[in-house]
């Protein structure tokens, strides 16, 4: 079976549970006799916010995502490195890694862990602590503790 029939399924969903969408039948997305016109661009982005809610709505009864909450657009936050790595000794390695402060990054999901706590995907880059360039950009699961709201 293709694509199509999944999403039509899940289209269903969305009528049956009242979430809002654009479409009012699933043959087309025009209702019966209505006149017809070309799409504007906020035709567009509700399409697009609507197959959002259908993917996202797939993947959580297909069980893709585990009950994951994607955060879209992903949001500015504060990483606790200290947390993460704890506060360090009295010795400074100019070539180490940075880690003795937060550093800002992007909650991608939240998710929970198997003892039912919550935990952020988030994605951020480490540098080196002499300021040099370079350093590299990580995306993984952290305790929700150690992230915090940024302004944007």
């Amino acid at each position: 079976m293709g694509l199509f029939p999944r999403v039509a399924g899940s289209l269903q969903e969305l009528i049956e549970r009242g979430i809002p969408h654009t479409c009012t039948n699933i043959s087309g997305c025009v209702e019966p006799g209505a006149a017809t016109r070309r799409a504007s661009a906020g035709d567009l982005a509700r399409a697009s916010t609507i197959m959002e809610r259908v993917f996202d709505m797939e993947a959580r009864s297909s069980g893709h995502l585990g009950g994951d909450r994607p955060v879209r657009p992903p949001r500015p936050v504060w990483v606790d490195l200290p947390g993460l790595f704890g506060a360090g000794g009295s010795v400074v390695v100019g070539s180490g890694w940075a880690v003795g402060e937060p550093v800002p990054g992007e909650l991608r999901c939240w998710g929970r862990a198997s003892s039912g706590a919550w935990i952020a995907l988030v994605r951020y880059r480490l540098g080196r602590a002499d300021g040099s360039p370079g350093g590299m950009v990580l995306t993984h699961w952290l305790p929700a503790r150690l992230v915090r709201p940024r302004e944007g």
